[in-house]
C-alpha cells in the first residue's frame, strides 16, 4: 500500500510539473481524480484558506511565547538647560548639562488566574478549527470539480447528439428538396424541414457555448491557463455500480470524519477555554520584575559635550551609579466597571452559541445525507425511465421515417417524432450523469475516494 501511495505521488508530481510547462495551446488529458488533485494544489480560494490557517498557527505560537519573561534594554541622552535635576546626584543644578540613562528590565507574570495557560489551549483549539475549516473548503472544492467535470462530459455527449441530429435534418432537407423539385412535395413541406434544420443548428451552437463555459469554469477551478484545451475521460462502468449502504451507516462515517463537524467541535472547545480565560480576570495578578540601570551627568564646557577620561568620566560614573531592583507587584481587582463580569457573560453566551451551532451542523448533515440518499435513488429510477423513453421514441421515429420515405407519413409527423426523440436523448444523457454525480455524493459522505 505504501509503494502504491509513493507511486501515485510521483505520478501526480510529474503531472503537475508537466502541466506547469505545457504550452497554452496544448491539449491536456486528465481523469476525474487527477482534476481533483490539481484543484487541491492550485486553487486560489483553497490557498487563501490555508493562509488563514497560518495566521491561526501564529496566534497559537504567540500565546505559548507569552508565558516567557520579557527582556528590554533602554538607553537615552538628554541636553538640559537652566535649572534642572541632576539624575546622577539627585540635586538641582543651574547650568547646561548632558545626562544619559541606561536600564535593562525584565518581568514575569507569576500568577494571573491561569489565563495564559487557558489562552494557550484556546488558541490550540482555534488552530484546529481553522484547519478543519480549510478542509471544508477543500471538500467543497472537490464537489464543485466533480460537478463541473461531469457537466462537461454530459454537454459533450449532448453536443455529439446535436451533431447527429443536425446531420439528420440536413439529410431530410436534401430529401425534401429533391422531392420538391420533381413535384412530390410542396413549399410548406420544404419550409418545415428547413426550419427544423435551423433549429438543430441553433441547438448545436447553444450546447457548444455551454460546453465552452463549463470548460473555462474547470480551468479556473484548477487554476490553469485559459488557452489549454482539456480532454476529460468518460466513465466506463460507473453507471453499473450499485449502492447498498444505509443512511445510518453513511451518517455514522460522515459525523466522525467530515471537517465541518470537527470545526464546530473545536470551536465549542475553544469557547469553553474562553470562559476559563474570562474567569481569570477575577483573580489577583502577581508580577515579578527585575531591572538594572545606571545614570550619567556632566556639565557642558564651552557648549560642547565631552566624555573625557577624568575620574568623573562617562564609564567611571556609569559604573559608580549602577543599581539593581527586584520587585513583586500584586494587582487586586476591586472594581473595574464590571469588565470581568461582562467578559465572562459574553464568553458563556459564545459557548452556548458554539454548542447550538454544533447541533445545527450535525442536524443539517443528517438532513443532507438523507436528501442525497433519496436523490441517488431517484436518479437511478429516472435513468431507467429515460432509457425506456429514448428507446421508445427512437423506435417510433425509425418507423415514421421509413413511412415518410415511401409517402405514408407527412413532414409534420416526422418532425414531431424527431423532436420527441431528441428531447428523450438529451434527458437520457442528463439522467446518466446526474445519477453518476449523486452516487459520487454518497461516496463522498461515506469517506470513499471520488473516482471511477
Amino acid at each position: 500500500m505504501f509503494q502504491n501511495r509513493v507511486h501515485k505521488s510521483i505520478i501526480l508530481i510529474l503531472s503537475v510539473l508537466f502541466i506547469n510547462n505545457i504550452p497554452a495551446t496544448a491539449q491536456l488529458k486528465i481523469s476525474l481524480q487527477e482534476a481533483i488533485e490539481l484543484a487541491k494544489k492550485n486553487n486560489l480560494q483553497l490557498k487563501q484558506s490555508e493562509n488563514d490557517v497560518s495566521v491561526a498557527y501564529q496566534n497559537k505560537r504567540q500565546a505559548k511565547l507569552d508565558v516567557y519573561p520579557n527582556l528590554n534594554a533602554v538607553t537615552g541622552a538628554n541636553l538640559n538647560f537652566g535649572r534642572s535635576l541632576d539624575p546622577a546626584s539627585y540635586t538641582y543644578v543651574n547650568q547646561q548639562t548632558v545626562s544619559s540613562s541606561t536600564n535593562i528590565t525584565t518581568s514575569f507574570v507569576v500568577f494571573q488566574g491561569f489565563q495564559k495557560s487557558n489562552l494557550i489551549k484556546e488558541n490550540d483549539y482555534l488552530w484546529e478549527s481553522s484547519k478543519s475549516a480549510t478542509k471544508k473548503v477543500e471538500n467543497d472544492l472537490v464537489l464543485t470539480v466533480v460537478a463541473t467535470y461531469l457537466n462537461i462530459l454530459a454537454l459533450k455527449d449532448q453536443l455529439d447528439a446535436a451533431n447527429q441530429q443536425y446531420q439528420l435534418t440536413q439529410q431530410q432537407f436534401e430529401f425534401e428538396k429533391k422531392n420538391y423539385l420533381i413535384g412530390k412535395k410542396v413549399t410548406a413541406d420544404l419550409s418545415r424541414v428547413k426550419f427544423q434544420e435551423a433549429k438543430a443548428q441553433l441547438n448545436l451552437t447553444t450546447i457548444q457555448n455551454q460546453l465552452n463555459n463549463q470548460k473555462l469554469e474547470l480551468l479556473q477551478l484548477l487554476n490553469l491557463e485559459p488557452g489549454i484545451k482539456v480532454q476529460l475521460i468518460s466513465p466506463t462502468d460507473a453507471i453499473n455500480q450499485s449502492y447498498k449502504d444505509s443512511v445510518a451507516t453513511i451518517y455514522k462515517v460522515a459525523v466522525n470524519s467530515l471537517p465541518e463537524i470537527k470545526q464546530a467541535d473545536y470551536a465549542r472547545l475553544a469557547a469553553t477555554k474562553a470562559i476559563d480565560v474570562a474567569k481569570g480576570g477575577f483573580y489577583p495578578k502577581l508580577i515579578f520584575s527585575a531591572s538594572m540601570a545606571s545614570d550619567y551627568s556632566r556639565g557642558l564646557q564651552s557648549n560642547l559635550i565631552t566624555f573625557d577620561f577624568a575620574p568623573n568620566n562617562f564609564f567611571a560614573q556609569s559604573r559608580r551609579n549602577l543599581y539593581e531592583v527586584l520587585g513583586l507587584n500584586l494587582s487586586i481587582p476591586v472594581f473595574n466597571n464590571s469588565i470581568s463580569k461582562i467578559n465572562l457573560s459574553k464568553a458563556k453566551l459564545n459557548l452556548r452559541s458554539a454548542e447550538l451551532n454544533e447541533s445545527i451542523v450535525k442536524s443539517n448533515l443528517y438532513k443532507v445525507i438523507n436528501q442525497a440518499y433519496g436523490d441517488a435513488d431517484a436518479s437511478e429510477k429516472n435513468y431507467e425511465t429515460a432509457q425506456k423513453a429514448y428507446e421508445s421514441t427512437k423506435e417510433t421515429f425509425d418507423v415514421i421515417q421509413k413511412r415518410y420515405k415511401v409517402g405514408l407519413s407527412n413532414s409534420l409527423d416526422l418532425i414531431q417524432a424527431q423532436d420527441d426523440m431528441n428531447t428523450a436523448e438529451y434527458s437520457l444523457i442528463r439522467a446518466k450523469y446526474d445519477m453518476i454525480f449523486k452516487r459520487k455524493i454518497l461516496d463522498f459522505y461515506s469517506g470513499k475516494p471520488i473516482t471511477y
